[in-house]
């Protein structure tokens, strides 16, 4: 994919994933699951939703949270301001927050569309604070899995 970026604008601007489709593909149950386990990450106070589409799990973390939503295709992220929610336009491989900027990070099902991952993850890293959580789902084939990380470093 040489731009994800319009990639992902082309997709959301011919409608994106419906909450249906959502439910059909059995992402709802999924994403419940991420939110449910930084839910209960210990000191995730500030949690950072990436490649948070049109939302969908940023509006499952919890409203007592700060949170915010991060993604590419600008037209998902009109969408997620229907809802109300703190997002922002941008690229996974270059975060704009300082270093620990952020005690929990969720990421679910966008990490394999990136052509530099290993940059990604470097990012998270640098912006995740030492002791931080992070949820990370991915899918590979019809197997997908979730990974929660509490991070040391």
């Amino acid at each position: 994919m040489s731009n994800p970026a319009a990639f992902f604008d082309r997709f959301h601007l011919d409608g994106g994933w419906s909450l249906q489709e959502i439910k059909k593909e059995n992402h709802g149950p999924r994403l419940e699951t991420m939110a449910g386990e930084m839910t209960r990450a210990p000191g995730a106070k500030r949690v950072l939703d990436l490649g948070c589409g049109n939302g969908e799990l940023t509006r499952l973390l919890p409203r007592d949270r700060i949170r915010c939503g991060m993604d590419l295709a600008l037209p998902a992220l009109k969408q997620a301001r229907l809802f109300s929610l703190p997002v922002v336009a941008g690229d996974m491989e270059a975060l704009p927050w300082r270093d620990a900027a952020w005690d929990g990070i969720t990421c679910a099902g966008s990490l394999y569309y990136l052509q530099r991952p290993r940059r990604a993850l470097a990012e998270i890293n640098r912006v995740l604070k030492p002791g931080g959580w992070l949820a990370l789902e991915c899918e590979v084939s019809d197997n997908p899995f979730l990974l929660l990380w509490h991070l040391r470093h």
